[in-house]
């Protein structure tokens, strides 16, 4: 797509997106943060298989993590 950046990170937790979001955001021009797979899962890291789709998967972060990250976006938004 003509002047869409897309970019990819498999940062493994939620606090590594967060601590990312100002080199997301200025560096490569993103405005939109996409989380693929991060509802709690029987099928390891895939995430295809949701056991609970309220509840963030343990090996991303807990929900205040979560909460945190849904802030800081938030705070991007208004800039």
């Amino acid at each position: 797509m003509r002047g869409v950046s897309i970019v990819t990170y498999h940062l493994c937790y939620l606090l590594g997106i967060k601590d990312c979001l100002n080199y997301i955001e200025k560096d490569t021009r993103s405005k939109i943060l996409y989380l693929n797979s991060i509802y709690e899962s029987d099928d390891g890291e895939h995430g295809t298989t949701l056991v609970d789709h309220k509840k963030i998967a343990s090996v991303l972060g807990t929900e205040t993590d979560f909460e945190e990250l849904r802030k800081e976006t938030k705070k991007m938004e208004s800039m």
